[in-house]
């Protein structure tokens, strides 16, 4: 009877030690992320509030990847949100250590599942492999690509909610385009660009840059676009939000396009575009006191490269004052950047 507690005992202490080494602590770590800070610093609208939502049959998708030490996917999730107000909150199992997560932000059309994106996530398993690649389409308002990243720790001491403020990964652009309509040839006004994002990587910390296509300096791709056809006659005026991943000489020219395919070429800028940066672009197809086309850019925060930013600013919203946008179609489209 002796030998036979005694052998039993050996076995349980055998058994307690093995399952001690093997054990993986883990614990419910609590993570908000928070888009609104997307659109934040986009403070120049139309109409207020238009940036926060979106139309029937879109949703605001938020992507949080958390990576390891050895920047291995630990764990996803996704949620899809009505508006940027919304927060994704969540309890996700980890076992101790230290992670680093990624949020993404992107608007997408969704009928219980992704039916259009201007932006998608390939080859996330590695943190130094994953990438959000450009598809193809011209990145209007609902373009805005929102990405984040927070370096953290779980531990039997660290209980904090994990709280991630999502930014924009560039700049927005509000187009405005006045008398569409004043030449009855003009088919499509827009601006071609020399380059276009082609995806965003991100390094072992978790910090992302942007790939970039171009074409040996020439303006091979749409930055945006307003098909004349979209606006009924008496139509005055028009706009259109458009997002620009963050470069260094971004150079664009706008140009119309008449019924028998001719290019004429208007006024091009050159800016260096950061995150979070705005901007106002404004066409007249015929200033009456230019007796001509008329455009300029400016920064909302900074000079102009063609007008007194005060005055213009003002003139600018004399033109937009009351209600001769919302008179005007407002259609953002689906278009390919591609000229080719």
């Amino acid at each position: 009877m002796k030998k036979y507690i005694l052998f039993m005992m050996g076995i349980i202490a055998a058994f307690t030690s093995c399952t001690n080494d093997d054990i993986t602590i883990s614990k419910a770590t609590n993570i908000k992320v928070n888009p609104s800070t997307v659109i934040a610093p986009f403070t120049f609208e139309i109409n207020t509030g238009e940036l926060e939502t979106f139309a029937q049959g879109n949703k605001l998708r938020v992507s949080l990847l958390i990576y390891n030490q050895e920047g291995i996917l630990q764990a996803k999730e996704v949620q899809y949100l009505t508006n940027y107000a919304s927060l994704m909150n969540t309890n996700i199992n980890l076992p101790y250590g230290d992670y680093t997560a990624i949020a993404i932000t992107d608007v997408v059309e969704y009928d219980d599942e992704v039916t259009f994106e201007f932006w998608k996530l390939v080859n996330e398993e590695k943190l130094t492999e994953a990438k959000i690649e450009d598809t193809g389409y011209i990145a209007s308002q609902r373009g805005i690509l929102g990405i984040a990243k927070k370096q953290f720790t779980v531990s039997e001491e660290n209980n904090k909610t994990k709280e991630i403020n999502v930014e924009p990964a560039g700049g927005l652009f509000l187009v405005t385009l006045f008398n569409p309509l004043y030449f009855s040839d003009v088919v499509r006004v827009g601006a071609l660009a020399n380059k276009t994002a082609e995806h965003f990587e991100f390094d072992y910390q978790g910090n992302f840059s942007v790939s970039h296509a171009s074409d040996g300096g020439d303006l091979s791709w749409w930055m945006c676009i307003f098909d004349i056809e979209d606006y009924n006659k008496g139509t005055t005026s028009a706009y259109k939000y458009y997002f620009i991943p963050k470069t260094n000489n971004y150079k664009f020219q706008f140009t119309v396009i008449t019924d028998e395919d001719d290019y004429i070429y208007l006024d091009d800028y050159s800016v260096n575009i950061n995150q979070g940066d705005e901007y106002l672009l404004y066409l007249d197809l015929f200033d009456e006191e230019e007796e001509s086309p008329y455009s300029f850019l400016l920064p909302v925060n900074g000079e102009s490269e063609r007008a007194n930013p005060s005055s213009t600013t003002d003139k600018l919203l004399q033109k937009i004052g009351a209600d001769e946008f919302t008179k005007a179609a407002v259609n953002d489209g689906i278009y390919l950047k591609d000229v080719k």
